[in-house]
């Protein structure tokens, strides 16, 4: 369910009216954070961690665990 008061379309919390336009950084969602880049990137929040589990699907999921599993597969070949 997509959040119908915000009007950033990466917004996946359906509690937010706005507030994360304000903070401009970028979300990391996998990974870490280089040093350096925490004026430029931030993790996201609880409440958007928790919207975005509930905005995927059952094929969603399976569609990320398949890439993840190609990328693998590709990685122990050393392509």
């Amino acid at each position: 369910m997509l959040n119908n008061m915000c009007k950033n379309k990466y917004c996946f919390d359906d509690t937010c009216q706005g507030e994360c336009l304000q903070d401009k950084r970028n979300v990391v969602w996998f990974g870490v954070i280089p040093a350096g880049m925490e004026n430029e990137m931030r993790y996201p929040t609880e409440e958007e961690v928790d919207a975005m589990i509930k905005s995927i699907d059952e094929e969603d999921i399976d569609k990320m665990l398949d890439s993840i599993d190609e990328q693998i597969k590709k990685d122990i070949k050393g392509e």
